[in-house]
């Protein structure tokens, strides 16, 4: 048995654009490489995955991925979904029987989330994850073509559709960590609210991002 992880990494110059009412250029791709970095500890502190290949087109990247010894896989597309199956593709070729995706804007996930998703995987074919809007932020295929991904509006309705198809055992896990994604002023605001130490809450505090929320929102007369 192989179990692989798989983490998609978007190109760096068009990362998180929603954030650029607080966030520069710089800061917005120094966010992603600290929300990477974040998803790689949580991966590599597990003792249940083989291996973890980072899929991506920048090298700061793939220095983070060499870091946390992982395999970097050059994007073939900037497209999520063939990204993704690609790499699947190459690790079902290189002997994976398991295939987990974990999205790389998830700065709350951590070990327990990974194991959890892992172990449910045992007793079925298909282990779901889904977002606070519907997305899909891991997927845990066994094996690894047990269903064809569909990222992007509703994956996760998608994914289960997928499911229904072929009629094949499945289960569903929500815990508040892996549902978090990081997109909006308003994601990073609650971030930053949660008691937690992490690469990206580090990074925030550094470039005093409270402050700058709160001048957002005044500005915008909103409450996040």
């Amino acid at each position: 048995m192989k179990r692989v992880a798989i983490v998609p990494v978007k190109r760096l110059s068009n990362a998180k654009m929603r954030l650029s009412k607080v966030l520069r250029p710089n800061e917005r791709r120094a966010i992603t490489e600290m929300m990477l970095k974040d998803v790689l500890q949580a991966i590599r502190s597990s003792e249940l995955l083989d291996d973890i290949i980072v899929v991506g087109s920048d090298m700061p990247v793939r220095r983070l991925a060499k870091e946390y010894r992982a395999k970097f896989l050059r994007e073939p597309s900037a497209g999520l979904s063939i990204s993704i199956e690609y790499a699947t593709e190459r690790s079902r070729k290189n002997g994976a029987t398991s295939v987990l995706v974990i999205l790389a804007d998830l700065p709350l996930a951590n070990e327990n989330d990974v194991e959890q998703m892992m172990r449910l995987g045992l007793d079925a074919a298909v282990v779901i994850s889904p977002s606070r809007t519907e997305g899909t932020n891991a997927l845990l295929r066994t094996p690894p073509d047990a269903i064809r991904i569909e990222y992007g509006y509703e994956s996760f309705v998608n994914h289960l559709k997928a499911i229904q198809e072929r009629d094949i055992p499945f289960k569903v896990l929500w815990t508040p960590s892996l549902s978090f994604d990081v997109d909006t002023p308003g994601d990073l605001w609650q971030l930053l609210g949660r008691p937690v130490e992490t690469h990206t809450t580090r990074f925030l505090k550094s470039i005093d991002a409270l402050k700058r929320l709160t001048q957002y929102w005044t500005k915008v007369k909103q409450v996040p």
